[in-house]
């Protein structure tokens, strides 16, 4: 019975002895400790740029745009002004901060200020020009009718002065002149254009390559315009015979041609010749036309007889 006891005993203790278990404690949250010295960041406002500042960049380059079209232009002054004004405005409200854009706001002012300079510069030039045109038609005018006073104050001088003249002459004298104009009549002489001072001085008969005989017209002119220029260049000489105008080419190592397509200086003289093939020996008509006409006014004409 002891030793029953003893292992009833002895089986028990450990059960008895054996420690009890804990029960874990709850965690508790703790705030986040803040370290001394270091800022909590902010969120921080997002900034946009002035709605004004773009408004008068968009007018400025409109203005500017149409300032270099006439009649257009007008609508430019509106959209100038307007897009001054917005930019304006659009640069003070950026100086605070609360809003972005203060080199768009710059750029809308000089745009503006230019678009408007262009157009008053345009319309200030014309209207100079028309008053400038006006004074001088106005001046000349006045001289045109000085002239005329003067011309019909001295008409009834000078028409008496040559009733007396004609009452005076004597037969002689008459048939003189008369003598004196069909002498001129019949010599072919230079003609000459005042302005263009172009002269068709002669012709004389010849023969091209082929042995086709050819006429060798001779030409004289003096470069009256202030670039330096050719004949070539400016006006065109034309040979009829028996009223149909000549339009074949032809060569000839007797003619002259280096002064044609020359160019000459203002002031200088250049003389040239032109070969023409010609099937009889009837009147060569030469006319001398400047290359772009409207009217085709001939310059210069001589009529001669070939022999």
């Amino acid at each position: 019975m002891p030793d029953e006891m003893n292992q009833q005993q002895t089986q028990q203790t450990p059960l008895e002895q054996a420690p009890q278990q804990v029960q874990p404690a709850q965690q508790v949250q703790q705030p986040p400790i803040q370290q001394p010295g270091v800022a909590v960041q902010q969120p921080v406002a997002t900034v946009g740029t002035s709605g004004l500042a773009v408004a008068g960049l968009v007018l400025g380059i409109l203005a500017f745009l149409l300032s270099f079209i006439p009649l257009m232009n007008l609508g430019s002054i509106i959209m100038g002004l307007l897009g001054l004004v917005l930019a304006v405005v659009g640069l003070i409200s950026t100086k605070n901060g609360k809003q972005k854009g203060k080199g768009i706001a710059i750029a809308g002012i000089i745009l503006s200020i230019l678009a408007l300079a262009v157009v008053f510069l345009m319309y200030g030039t014309a209207a100079a020009v028309s008053d400038s045109s006006k004074s001088e038609g106005s001046a000349t005018s006045a001289t045109q009718q000085t002239a005329q006073t003067s011309a019909a104050q001295e008409a009834p001088a000078q028409t008496s002065a040559a009733a007396e003249a004609a009452t005076s002459a004597e037969p002689s004298q008459d048939a003189a002149a008369a003598s004196a104009t069909e002498e001129a009549a019949s010599e072919p002489a230079a003609a000459e254009a005042s302005q263009a001072q172009i002269s068709i001085d002669g012709v004389r008969l010849g023969q091209d390559y082929d042995g086709n005989e050819i006429a060798i017209v001779s030409y004289t002119w003096t470069n009256t315009t202030d670039e330096t220029t050719a004949f070539a260049y400016n006006y065109i000489a034309r040979a009829y015979q028996n009223g149909v105008e000549i339009t074949d080419f032809t060569f000839s190592d007797d003619v002259n041609q280096d002064g044609y397509s020359a160019n000459v200086k203002p002031g200088g003289t250049t003389s040239f010749e032109w070969p023409y093939p010609i099937k009889d020996h009837s009147d060569l008509t030469v006319e001398i036309q400047e290359i772009i006409s409207f009217d085709n006014t001939i310059i210069a004409e001589q009529t001669f007889k070939l022999e």
